[in-house]
């Protein structure tokens, strides 16, 4: 029988799964062609190549170009700062905060080995969750990981601060459907003696997951329905396109560059022959229409709008002022992921035997 916890947590990992795979799709530019109306869904589906134009990830880079971790300053550090180096923490680093920008969650998590070396890891944001007490919404109730194994089961270690529990799947982890898949593993229980859970998340807010993809992607949507239309225009309509009415046979006319049309006249008794020529599609009013979400999107997500937009000579006060809301975004962003950074640092030196006051030292940040 699947505790209460069991089943909590493997409610939340399969809740994520579709929604944040869908996001990082979106960060990577694999975006669905999102129409308008259902009868133009059903007619065009499946039939048009797609195209996109992919802002998620200019807005997500934007940000994370200014949450680069350099180490930590204060006292006692230079330990601290030899592991992140020896450990290559900064790509992990830069991993987590990528997670959390894109699913609005990112995972580390840290682990003594069996020769009592220390171990830092970033986690995709499907595979892991965190759970805080109802009454103190700072301190960790308990966590859960899943994987799958190379004997393709799955496993699942719930984190507590005295103890982990591991399961693992009767079967194979893709006919896992329900919980009760889950048995106790080998070694169902390990003692946890850092009385730390080591599972360490990076958000924006305590309140809600939010990342920085989810008040954007219908613009997004719209700009790549947009775009499609301007590429099947500038396919079938954008050239000037002639139409000839002759009763003369017109099947040797070729519409080639440089070709000359020889038409002949037709007899008095028959209605005069007649050129004409359709105007083409104004691509304009595409690229117009698309600027204009461009500018929605930058104030939306606070992006500076010459990153999305082509804005000519710009003085350097007047780029100031456009990046001074990434800028203050960047350092909330930093504020909250800092605060998870020495939390780490100060659980990865009380495993290596070094007590750290956390109050004593601060994340450095790389001034881009």
């Amino acid at each position: 029988m699947a505790t209460p916890d069991l089943r909590a947590a493997y409610r939340a990992l399969v809740a994520k799964q579709a929604p944040y795979t869908a996001l990082w799709a979106y960060y990577e530019g694999d975006h669905p062609l999102v129409y308008a109306s259902s009868k133009v869904r059903d007619l065009f589906s499946g039939r048009l190549t797609r195209f996109s134009v992919n802002w998620c990830a200019v807005v997500v880079d934007a940000l994370l170009d200014r949450l680069t971790l350099k180490g930590f300053e204060g006292q006692d550090v230079d330990e601290l700062n030899d592991f992140f180096t020896d450990e290559a923490v900064s790509i992990d680093a830069d991993e987590a905060h990528r997670s959390a920008a894109v699913t609005g969650e990112g995972f580390v998590i840290v682990e003594q080995r069996d020769d009592g070396t220390v171990e830092l890891f970033e986690n995709d944001s499907r595979l892991c969750h965190i759970v805080y007490a109802a009454d103190n919404p700072r301190r960790k109730a308990w966590a859960a990981k899943w994987w799958g194994g190379e004997d393709e089961r799955r496993y699942l270690t719930l984190y507590y601060p005295d103890r982990f529990e591991h399961y693992v799947s009767a079967g194979k982890a893709k006919a896992v459907q329900t919980v009760d898949a889950f048995v106790p593993a080998q070694v169902p229980v390990e003692a946890n003696e850092s009385g730390v859970i080591p599972v360490f998340c990076f958000r924006r807010s305590r309140k809600r997951i939010l990342g920085e993809l989810h008040s954007i992607i219908d613009l997004q949507n719209a700009v790549n329905k947009l775009f499609a239309d301007m590429m099947v225009s500038a396919e079938f309509a954008a050239f000037r396109q002639r139409w000839v009415l002759s009763n003369a046979d017109l099947s040797d006319l070729l519409t080639n560059p440089n070709e000359t049309w020889v038409i002949p006249k037709s007899d008095k008794e028959m209605e005069p022959t007649q050129i004409g020529s359709f105007d083409p599609t104004d691509l304009a009013n595409f690229t117009g229409a698309l600027d204009n979400l461009a500018s929605k999107i930058a104030i939306i997500s606070r992006t500076p709008k010459q990153y999305l937009l082509q804005a000519g000579d710009i003085s350097g006060e007047a780029l100031l002022a456009m990046e001074a809301p990434l800028v203050k975004k960047a350092a909330s962003y930093q504020q909250s992921f800092g605060a998870t950074w020495r939390e780490i640092a100060v659980y990865v030196s009380a495993l290596q035997g070094k007590v750290l006051d956390p109050r004593a030292i601060a994340p450095v940040w790389a001034d881009e």
